[in-house]
């Protein structure tokens, strides 16, 4: 079973199915779960680009604190929401399942519940993206 903390790879039909998000699975970091029901904010490579973004992290590769390969962005602008799925521990990163309690506590801090803006996924779209993730 999935829970807080934990961090998964799948393909997310956001904004739709053919962006950026769909076409190349990402790393998503568990921030909640309600039953069948998740909330996920997302992990990119750190591109040394200029990122339009308010709030975020830029976290380097530790194996005591995340499963990253690479220095990773975490997005903490938007959530993404999905609901009633069940999700396969088959997608949870394999050299370390979750995020530390102190860079989970550290991605908190820097959400802005205020100017965080959640975004509902199709979990048809995303189900057909990811076959692991299952329609209840």
């Amino acid at each position: 079973m999935i829970k807080s903390h934990d961090v998964i790879t799948m393909k997310l039909p956001f904004p739709n199915i053919s962006s950026g998000l769909a076409v190349k699975a990402h790393m998503y970091i568990c921030e909640n779960v309600v039953g069948n029901d998740y909330c996920f904010i997302k992990c990119q490579s750190f591109k040394n680009r200029f990122y339009q973004l308010n709030h975020y992290l830029v976290e380097e590769p530790n194996s005591s604190r995340n499963p990253f390969v690479r220095t990773s962005l975490i997005d903490c602008d938007k959530r993404f929401n999905i609901k009633h799925v069940l999700i396969s521990e088959d997608i949870l990163t394999k050299s370390r399942r979750d995020v530390s309690a102190q860079l989970f506590q550290e991605i908190k801090s820097e959400i802005d519940d205020e100017e965080c803006v959640d975004n509902e996924i199709d979990r048809i779209e995303l189900n057909k993206l990811n076959g692991k993730i299952k329609l209840i």
